[in-house]
């Protein structure tokens, strides 16, 4: 004999001990299982209807993410932080930023100075507009140009993602505006996006 859920309606068999749409327990396989809840229509799908819905959601989101973690959302954030930290002349973390390719910290830190723009005269702001992939020949010259830093391996270099970004300056006395585009190289290294090249 069938029965109904007295909370949603749902129709279950007679051995089911809760109720599978919703999960309510059913109190007895009596009399009082053997009709529907007063005002509640049997269903069949009860709570599932929502199941398939929620799934799909949660696997697009799973995806976004994903493709953001592949192809350069953390190697734009790095990339953004490199460039702000070279407009305001912030030498310290323009050399954190740093590849390996650079050596290490001592030589990162005297390399910092020459990107590190800080102009009074100017005024710089830029445009993060995408990302372009890395060739597979390429990331293996990167990788073999990170070693020879000196204080990485090759293994260590996961992978490569070139950040366009849109440069503007403003001179401050004429009001002149340039813009260009500029690349830059970011590598993960270790787990973290470090800055290689900008061309």
């Amino acid at each position: 004999m069938s029965k109904f859920c007295a909370n949603c309606g749902a129709q279950a068999d007679d051995a089911a001990m809760v109720c599978g749409s919703c999960g309510t327990p059913f109190e007895s396989a009596g009399a009082d299982n053997t009709t529907p809840a007063a005002g509640v229509a049997p269903a069949a799908s009860g709570l599932q209807k929502y199941i398939k819905p929620i799934i799909a959601a949660v696997a697009a989101i799973l995806a976004i993410i994903l493709c953001i973690s592949i192809f350069g959302g953390g190697a734009k954030k790095a990339a953004k932080k490199t460039m702000k930290a070279m407009i305001k002349g912030n030498e310290k973390t323009v050399a954190k930023m740093l590849s390996a390719r650079y050596g290490d910290k001592d030589d990162r830190e005297t390399y910092a100075k020459y990107l590190a723009l800080d102009d009074d005269d100017v005024k710089v702001t830029f445009k993060v507009k995408g990302t372009e992939k890395v060739k597979k020949d390429d990331l293996k010259d990167i990788k073999e140009a990170v070693a020879n830093g000196g204080v990485l391996d090759e293994k260590d270099v996961k992978k490569a993602v070139k950040v366009k970004i849109e440069v503007t300056t403003k001179d401050k006395d004429t009001g002149d505006k340039d813009t260009s585009t500029i690349r830059l190289t970011m590598t993960k290294e270790k787990g973290s996006w470090k800055l290689y090249d900008f061309n």
